[in-house]
């Protein structure tokens, strides 16, 4: 069968990078989100930790992560580590010239 999770960003399980400046921090002042808030990253060099993040029986699995860029930016690449590993980039394309409007990008980690 198909295992899958939904692990929310703003949960407060996760870690939000406190530097560099701005930090990440959990906002909700765009409609559209799911949960209690969304992940409003902060500058160059920042992050998401997801912790406890159940990963089935192994092998390889599909992360999905559902995002809203907009105005002038054409994208903001981010590098996906699994475990402390590098296991590829996703480019977080803009989505619209609103913020209320969310897309979903996706990258296949190779099972380990």
């Amino acid at each position: 069968g198909i295992f899958e999770n939904k692990y929310q960003a703003e949960d407060e399980s996760n870690t939000l990078s406190v530097t560099p400046s701005p930090a990440t921090k959990v906002s909700t002042d765009h409609s559209n989100y799911e949960g209690s808030g969304f992940a409003d990253m902060g500058g160059n060099g920042s992050y998401v930790q997801f912790n406890g993040v159940d990963g089935g029986s192994g092998g390889p699995c599909t992360l999905k992560f559902r995002y809203a860029l907009a105005g002038g930016s054409q994208q903001r690449p981010c590098t996906i580590s699994v475990n402390g590993q590098n296991v590829g980039q996703v480019n977080f394309p803009r989505v619209s010239e609103s913020w209320s409007v969310w897309g979903v990008d996706s990258l296949v980690v190779p099972g380990g």
